[in-house]
Formats: C-alpha cells, sequence, structure tokens
C-alpha cells in the first residue's frame, strides 16, 4: 500500500523515493516535469463516492494545470472564459436599451438594470455549484438529477424555444443590418426587395455563421476579443454622441425621470433580455479545470461578465436616451443616418454576426443529448497518468 504522499528526491531525475511516513526508499520511473521542483503531489487513488470537488489538480510553478495536460495560469483561463461569456450576453439587446430607459425612466432603469444584473450573477453561480455537486455540466443532466425526467424534459423544451427562438431573432436583426450596410455600401442588389436579400441572407448563414459555430465556446478567444472591442467603440460613439448634441450638459427633464407604471414590464423585458446567459455557462465549465479550480474561475469570470455589461449597457441606454430625448428611436440604430448611420450599421451587423456563435453551442448540445442521452457523461475525476505508476 502506497503511503498518502512521496516527496520526490533528487535533482537530475529519480530513481527512489522517500516515503514521508517511514523514510524508507523504494524504486520509482522517472518523474514527471510537474514533480522536477520538489512538489508534493497526492498519490492515492480516488474512492468512486469522492466528489470531484474535492479533488485537486497538480499545480507547477507557472501556474495550474488545464484540461489538456499544460500548464496556465489562473488570469488567462478567466480571461478565455469571460470573452466568449461576454461576446454571448449581448448580442442584439444592445440596441434596445435606449427604449428601455426612455419607458422606465433613468432612475428605475438603473435600478432594474443593477437588480438584473444581480440575479443572473447569482443564479449563474448556482448553476455552477450544481454541476460540480452533480458531476456534470450538462443543462439537461442537472435538471434529471433535481427533479427527474420531467424537469429534464420541461428543460428541454425551454431550451429550444429560449434558445431556437433568439436565434431566429438575432438572424433576421443581422438580415436587416445587413441589408443597411449593403444600401450604404452601393450594394443595391442585396439592399432592393427581391431575390438580392434571399442570396444576402444565405451568404451570411451559409458563408458566415455556419463556419463560427461549428466550433467551442473556448475556441472562440480571437472571435470574442473582436466582438468585445466592437462593443467598446459602440459605447463610446454612443457616449460621444450624447455629449456632443449637450445631452450630459442639459438638465433632466420630467419625463427623463418618472416612469409609466403602465410600460415598466416592457422595459424590464428588454434590460432581461440582454441579460440571459445561464444555458452558455455550462459549456465552458467541461474546459476549465475539475472541481473547485474551475468553479472558482467560473465565478470571478460571471462577476467580470455581468459587471462588465451592467457598465456598457447603463452607457448605450443613458448614452442613447440622452442623445435622442423624446425621439428615442426603439432601436438605436435608427436614430443615426447619413454616413454615420451606414458606417454604424456596417459594424453592428458584423457585431451581431459574431455574436451568434456562443448560442448555437448550447442549442447544439440540446440535439446532441435527444440522440444520444450519453453524449455529455462524465468519469469519475482520476489523478493525472505519472501518479498511477
Amino acid at each position: 500500500m502506497c503511503p498518502k504522499e512521496c516527496r520526490v528526491n533528487g535533482v537530475n531525475g529519480v530513481e527512489t523515493s522517500e516515503t514521508a511516513e517511514t523514510g524508507a526508499s523504494f524504486p520509482r520511473s522517472p518523474r514527471p516535469p510537474a514533480a522536477a521542483e520538489g512538489l508534493v503531489v497526492p498519490l492515492t487513488m480516488p474512492s468512486v463516492g469522492r466528489d470531484p470537488s474535492e479533488l485537486v489538480l497538480p499545480q507547477s510553478k507557472s501556474g495550474i494545470i488545464g484540461r489538456d495536460g499544460k500548464p496556465t495560469t489562473e488570469l488567462r483561463l478567466i480571461a478565455q472564459t469571460a470573452g466568449p461569456l461576454l461576446l454571448a450576453v449581448a448580442g442584439s439587446g444592445l440596441a434596445p436599451l435606449p427604449c428601455a430607459f426612455y419607458l422606465a425612466g433613468i432612475p428605475a432603469g438603473l435600478v432594474a438594470l443593477v437588480v438584473i444584473a444581480l440575479l443572473n450573477d447569482y443564479s449563474s453561480i448556482i448553476l455552477i455549484k450544481a454541476g460540480v455537486r452533480a458531476r456534470t455540466f450538462g443543462y439537461e443532466d442537472i435538471m434529471l438529477a433535481g427533479g427527474g425526467k420531467w424537469a429534464q424534459n420541461a428543460c428541454r423544451a425551454a431550451l429550444v424555444v429560449l434558445l431556437f427562438g433568439t436565434l431566429c431573432g438575432s438572424l433576421s436583426v443581422i438580415w436587416e443590418t445587413g441589408q443597411s450596410a449593403a444600401a450604404f455600401l452601393g450594394w443595391t442588389f442585396f439592399s432592393d426587395d427581391g431575390f438580392g436579400r434571399v442570396v444576402l441572407l444565405m451568404f451570411i448563414t451559409a458563408g458566415v455563421l455556419l463556419p463560427l459555430s461549428l466550433a467551442a465556446l473556448g475556441e472562440m478567444m480571437v472571435v470574442s476579443l473582436v466582438g468585445v472591442s466592437m462593443m467598446f467603440c459602440f459605447t463610446i460613439y454612443t457616449l460621444y454622441a450624447a455629449a456632443s448634441s449637450g445631452g450630459f450638459s442639459r438638465p433632466l427633464e420630467d419625463y427623463q425621470l418618472s416612469a409609466v407604471p403602465s410600460v415598466l414590464p416592457e422595459a424590464a423585458s428588454m434590460l432581461g433580455f440582454a441579460f440571459w446567459l445561464q444555458p452558455c455557462v455550462l459549456p465552458l465549465m467541461r474546459e476549465l479545470p475539475e472541481g473547485k479550480t474551475g468553479e472558482r474561475i467560473m465565478v470571478k469570470s460571471l462577476h467580470i461578465t455581468f459587471g462588465g455589461s451592467t457598465f456598457v449597457y447603463a452607457c448605450v441606454g443613458l448614452g442613447g436616451f440622452l442623445r435622442f430625448g423624446q425621439d428615442t428611436p426603439q432601436d438605436i440604430l435608427n436614430g443615426f443616418d447619413g454616413t454615420v448611420g451606414g458606417v454604424l450599421s456596417c459594424l453592428f451587423c458584423v457585431y451581431l454576426v459574431l455574436c451568434f456563435p456562443p448560442v448555437v453551442v448550447p442549442l447544439r448540445e440540446v440535439h446532441l443529448l435527444l440522440r444520444q442521452p450519453t453524449f455529455l457523461t462524465r468519469q469519475v475525476a482520476r489523478p493525472p497518468a505519472f501518479l498511477m505508476r
């Protein structure tokens, strides 16, 4: 029986190891790179019933060992996780935010924005903790573990309606902004009514969205960087437009401070749609380290995601509302015309295309689980292979 811990001795390779309890030496195969610096590593095999959240992955001095077996750092993993989440959370929900503030008023709009962000952040963390406890990161599997078969079927129906409806709505917005961009660029064939519009939709779907949607969430780092950068550029220009029009220097009027109770549900629905993210969280967990390490990284990434998106939403909503006042359109892009409107349509169309793929991933998993129920089944966590020698 191997003792609980063994400390590696030597400098240029190990032929013997010394037990922590008796000091006796016994033969050992050559040490792996992770043990070359004299680190203490567990050698006991976890029992089948042991919670994977209690397991600690081996760490090197360069940082955490990722799922791919390569050393990494927590900061890098947080950036790789928060990027796709920031890309998935906004999308087409960015455009109607000034209208939401127009309906709710600035004070009520800000309060609702913060409350909805906190609720989504908290519910996402609960979902992650449930996945760690249930030893699975499939949305439907968690519902099956917590509520049985009926809860799993209800979850499937809700996911299909939510995700498929969102994708259809996003595709419609992409098509509309694409036509505006084509008209600005002088491509009348794609902007006029008729066959050209169909060709534009087919090109966007098959030529751009489909290739991007084949990747996993963890493989969208470059796409995320481009999309998030465009989101911040759009935010900065909205604030600039509000400032240049005198929106920040004028005193606030009564209609900007008061809310109409009859339209508050509509404003809340706009803000709530801009924050939902839960179906996209679990697929990313499977690309993080096991147990508490992965949970900690995801929780920090969620805080960054919802904190950053709340800041962006407040800037876009307030900036657009102060810029247009009582003429605030339902879609902020409709408020800009001329060259500025054309350029914004082009950029926003590209931004929406980049926001589309993260929503496809959980919907694809729902389809795969219907055909192969064991698609997301995971084995009990094991130590790395070199510890089993």
